[in-house]
């Protein structure tokens, strides 16, 4: 009844939903058609408030029909593209309150800009998926030249990744790049990886910082890397560009072992 009354547009439209309990997945889903289901745990470990973010999200990925529209797009960055489209338009009918798209058993606050630091609801799932996609492509991008160099032994190629603030502030980077090439012998058997993004933005300058988490077996040891890589920085433009590059060998790894972030001193940083 407190939708219908503060929420009137999405409280009628989720009066023809029907609501379903199911275990057929974690948290909460829809069909992309009339129906919306519920793992039982998952609805009870959410707040009233919660819930009703949770039922106008799945309202709305209904209404602009995203899931007949994904075609032959990844999947899951064409639905992380939805679901930033879907929580902005939710933000903005709230007044702006990030409260109102949080989900706590979920990590909080949901996303609902592009990389740039733009809100979603200006833009179709289509628009922020290429936005995403390359996001995506600027890490594999990055990754490849990272290790085409390691594996050439290029110093010079390695030190060119690097942002002209690094370059010029890094403790001894020529050192360290040597000390990461010898770290790292041998040919790539492949990596797998992920990054995740951060945004900030102040008036109309924005900073957009790409981490990337890379493992790759090599000579039959598996190696992590991280690549803290600034796509954009406004506030310090000399500052885009890789910014820090960490490698650790899987079995050398400390307990409780925590990767470099972008505000700690630019530079290679090798395991000790």
């Amino acid at each position: 009844m407190k939708l219908l009354c503060e929420q009137g547009f999405y409280g009628l439209l989720l009066m023809h939903m029907h609501f379903h309990l199911s275990e057929d997945n974690a948290t909460a889903w829809t069909d992309g058609k009339e129906n919306i289901f519920f793992h039982p745990q998952f609805l009870d470990a959410v707040m009233d408030s919660e819930l009703e973010y949770v039922m106008v999200h799945l309202l709305l990925h209904v209404i602009l029909d995203h899931f007949s529209r994904r075609e032959g797009r990844d999947a899951e960055l064409y639905y992380e593209a939805a679901d930033i489209v879907v929580n902005s338009n939710i933000l903005r009918s709230y007044g702006d309150d990030e409260y109102n798209i949080c989900l706590n058993p979920c990590g909080g606050v949901q996303p609902h800009q592009l990389p740039d630091g733009e809100e979603g609801y200006q833009y179709t799932a289509e628009e922020v998926y290429g936005a995403l996609r390359e996001e995506q492509e600027a890490a594999d991008r990055t990754a490849q030249e990272l290790f085409k160099a390691l594996e050439a032994g290029d110093e010079v190629a390695i030190r060119e990744l690097f942002s002209p603030y690094a370059r010029e502030n890094a403790a001894d980077l020529d050192g360290k790049i040597r000390e990461l090439i010898a770290y790292y012998p041998g040919a790539n058997g492949g990596y797998t990886g992920n990054s995740v993004s951060t945004e900030s933005k102040r008036g109309n300058q924005f900073l957009h910082v790409l981490d990337i988490t890379l493992t790759v077996t090599n000579d039959g040891q598996e190696y992590q890397i991280d690549i803290c890589l600034q796509m954009r920085n406004d506030f310090e433009p000399s500052k885009e560009g890789v910014h820090l590059i960490e490698i650790i060998r899987e079995e050398e790894k400390p307990e409780g072992f925590k990767w470099k972030e972008k505000e700690d001193a630019p530079g290679v940083y090798v395991a000790e």
